[in-house]
């Protein structure tokens, strides 16, 4: 076998060139774009939201860094118990979409709830919610790997992780810098209100326009559309 050594350019024109032709692509594939935005938007609203909810724990009376760190400990538990069922059921191709639409809707909103009716209820939403939200995670990153171009997934990747970094540095210190003059639990309520919003308007509005990327061919038990009911 006669190895052959790879040619590496040393250039960093190479690097800038893939990086434009990563945008051209996403330009040119509106659905996957919108789906990029919408995740570097949604999960910068995610990082600020969970630094309150920790900070709530801390400063209320009866709850504190044990409590937090249980309740971290069982999400933690459903990410891999959800995640194994996951990967031995899979779920029907016309259901995907509307169970993650379902899922993102839900997260924000029940979490608040549940934190204000007590702890044994959080444990409970965290539970449920942290394992379906790592259903919905595990499905849509198979979706989308499967459905880029193989040659433009490292470039597609490269784009999406600089625009959610662009995006999460201004809103967490715009949220630290507002959570300074305001309440906790009223900043949490603020968040959890413009996430749900950025659900309802950037994913539910598009579910038509993500569906395709939804659809692909990612479980062992996938069906045909003809088969599909």
């Amino acid at each position: 076998i006669q190895y052959e050594r790879p040619e590496y350019s040393k250039s960093s024109n190479k690097f800038i060139d893939d990086f434009k032709s990563g945008i051209n692509y996403l330009k040119n594939d509106p659905a996957l774009m919108k789906l990029y935005l919408f995740l570097a938007v949604y999960g910068a609203i995610g990082i600020p939201s969970s630094e309150i909810m920790r900070m709530l724990f801390q400063s209320t009376p009866g709850l504190g860094v044990v409590l937090y760190g249980v309740a971290s400990s069982v999400e933690m538990a459903s990410r891999v118990i959800f995640g194994s069922l996951y990967y031995k059921k899979g779920l029907q191709k016309n259901k995907r979409i509307k169970i993650s639409a379902a899922v993102h809707l839900l997260y924000a909103p029940t979490t608040l709830i549940a934190f204000m009716l007590g702890y044994p209820v959080y444990l409970i939403q965290g539970f449920v919610m942290r394992g379906l939200g790592q259903i919905t995670y595990t499905m849509r990153s198979a979706c989308v790997a499967k459905y880029l171009k193989p040659e433009m997934k490292g470039r597609a990747y490269s784009v999406s992780t600089l625009l959610t970094s662009l995006i999460s540095i201004p809103v967490t210190i715009l949220v630290g810098f507002i959570a300074e003059g305001m309440p906790l639990m009223y900043m949490l309520v603020a968040v959890t209100i413009l996430e749900t919003m950025v659900v309802y308007f950037m994913f539910v509005k598009n579910m038509k326009l993500f569906n395709p990327i939804y659809m692909m061919d990612i479980d062992v038990n996938d069906k045909s559309d003809d088969e599909i009911e």
